[in-house]
């Protein structure tokens, strides 16, 4: 879920940074809880953008998707809202959902 890095606020405990290296030798951070190691965000390489992983979140009710990505592996009973974009898989160009994105937050 991508959210403005600014809007995120830890309320308890540490959200600590930690970097990787990906396979096509890109760095990739992203935060966890420092009391249970669950990721909480990715952060984009300007730092301006978090990808939130929803499940961590403790109220969902305000959540209103911009997209669905990997509904191959959507479980049979779920229902994807009405005009909702959907992929199969990941999106090829990242831009598409960066410009849903942007075109939702007008909206808000």
């Amino acid at each position: 879920m991508w959210v403005h890095r600014n809007a995120l606020e830890v309320i308890k405990g540490e959200a600590t940074l930690l970097t990787t290296t990906t396979s096509d030798g890109g760095i990739r951070n992203y935060r966890i809880c420092s009391g249970c190691t669950t990721r909480l965000w990715s952060e984009s390489r300007n730092r301006d953008i978090a990808i939130v992983r929803a499940g961590t979140l403790n109220n969902t009710s305000w959540v209103r998707p911009i997209a669905h990505l990997w509904t191959r592996s959507a479980q049979p009973w779920f229902t994807f809202p009405e005009g909702v974009t959907r992929y199969e898989t990941q999106p090829q160009d990242f831009g598409e959902l960066a410009a849903l994105w942007r075109k939702s937050q007008d909206r808000s």
